[in-house]
């Protein structure tokens, strides 16, 4: 019976290494999607992987390209795309809003908890204060010609000046917002670099025991 149960803890051990150093090597990519090089074959335009495109409501030739990486700007009804350069970084949701007001303006809303508004077609973009300390954002949309309304993963603002004053008109419950704090934990983007870098070693850790456990099966 022990040498049964030995054998199974065996292949048990074999089979959940396999998976073990899949999950910390795609884990360890993911995170650090540099390491993942474009061939330079690919003649594409774009950097990352497409996320939503936008076009403007009063201006049908501005449109917004998103990927996961960067936002790109076409001036012709997208027969050609040029890098917009932002001061952060477009990880997670990004929502593009079009002003139906003017034809120029635009905000854009990080879920990471940035506001950027341009009013020369993405040209040039200043940051908007957000009403609280990190926010998860989950949109931003106009409602006059000065006025956005935003929303949060735990409260919904207004504002009718751009930004300048936010009004608070309601407040959601918490329980998303332990699910975001989770999320971010997990994913090693709290107390940026140094959670980082520790989970980088626990993934090269992770790789090393299964390997090592591999060998160490066909080695007995």
């Amino acid at each position: 019976m022990k040498k049964k149960l030995w054998n199974a803890h065996r292949w048990v051990g074999l089979t959940m290494s396999l998976f073990l150093i899949g999950f910390s090597v795609t884990g360890f990519l993911l995170r650090h999607t540099s390491l993942l090089h474009e061939s330079p074959k690919d003649e594409s335009p774009f950097t990352g992987i497409p996320k939503h495109i936008s076009i403007h409501p009063l201006n049908p030739r501005l449109w917004f390209l998103v990927t996961n990486k960067r936002l790109y700007a076409s001036y012709d009804e997208g027969t050609t795309f040029s890098e917009i350069r932002l001061k952060y970084p477009l990880g997670g949701k990004v929502t593009v809003a079009f002003s139906p007001f003017s034809s120029e303006e635009c905000v854009l809303a990080l879920e990471n908890g940035k506001i950027l508004f341009t009013k020369n077609q993405g040209k040039i973009w200043e940051d908007i204060a957000v009403p609280i300390e990190t926010p998860l954002i989950k949109g931003i949309q106009w409602r006059s010609s000065e006025g956005w309304v935003l929303l949060t993963d735990s409260f919904l603002f207004q504002t009718n000046d751009k930004g300048k004053y936010w009004e608070k008109t309601a407040r959601f419950s918490n329980q998303h917002r332990l699910h975001y704090w989770i999320y971010r934990l997990h994913a090693g983007e709290l107390w940026r670099p140094v959670l980082g870098i520790l989970y980088d070693i626990a993934t090269l850790g992770f790789v090393f025991l299964g390997l090592s456990g591999v060998y160490l099966f066909f080695k007995r």
